[in-house]
């Protein structure tokens, strides 16, 4: 009995600095668990410390407080992939609306594929590489490289600076690479059935050159 109150009473206290946020991890024998409060939420989760890694609970505790905080639909930016902007009738009205795959949302799931009520303004930003998209309630940030240029091309006046956009960013998806012999499968929450791409080098491939390869979904 004493020995599983110890356990009971065994608290790691953490902190975000990043994010100025306090909370407790507590060792219950079964199960360890992250306490913290955030925007008045109060946030539990378990958790499992890898040993081999060496990190230290405290040390944990910060990274999945951060990565909450970050990933939190709260905090996050609404971000549209895959996307284009069009023009639709809607009661007799001619009106335009975005389509993509969304990430970030408040009321939607990450990687879904959907379309934005009536938008309102268009902004380019070549600073930050996004096309900015606002509508009655959301803004939608768009990275210029992942337009669906075809379905764009169709409507190309609803992007201010389309064609500087189109020629700067066409073409610029960064695709991860890795040494050959070895296999590198990357997985996005922006893309269809998260699959990102894939990259393969043969060992005597001519002149570094990449495997082709297929992809589709089956369950």
């Amino acid at each position: 009995m004493s020995e599983k109150k110890s356990m009971l009473e065994e608290e790691i206290e953490v902190y975000s600095e990043k994010n100025d946020v306090r909370g407790v991890i507590r060792d219950y024998g079964v199960v360890t668990k992250l306490f913290f409060t955030y925007a008045g939420r109060e946030i539990e989760m378990g958790i499992k410390r890898n040993l081999l890694s060496g990190e230290t609970y405290e040390e944990l505790g910060q990274q999945l407080i951060d990565s909450y905080i970050s990933n939190n639909p709260e905090t996050r930016k609404i971000t549209l992939h895959n996307w284009y902007l069009e023009r639709r009738e809607n009661n007799g009205e001619e009106v335009c609306i975005g389509h993509g795959v969304v990430t970030g949302h408040p009321s939607i799931s990450d990687s879904v594929s959907m379309h934005t009520s009536r938008v309102q303004a268009v902004y380019s930003d070549f600073d930050n590489g996004e096309v900015i998209v606002s509508t009655l309630n959301n803004v939608y940030y768009c990275p210029m490289e992942y337009c669906r240029w075809k379905k764009q091309d169709e409507h190309a006046e609803l992007i201010p600076d389309y064609a500087k956009m189109k020629e700067l960013y066409q073409g610029k998806i960064v695709y991860p690479l890795i040494e050959p012999g070895k296999v590198l499968l990357v997985l996005s929450n922006f893309s269809e059935f998260y699959f990102h791409s894939l990259c393969y080098v043969p060992v005597n491939a001519e002149d570094g050159k990449r495997a082709e390869y297929s992809g589709y979904p089956h369950i």
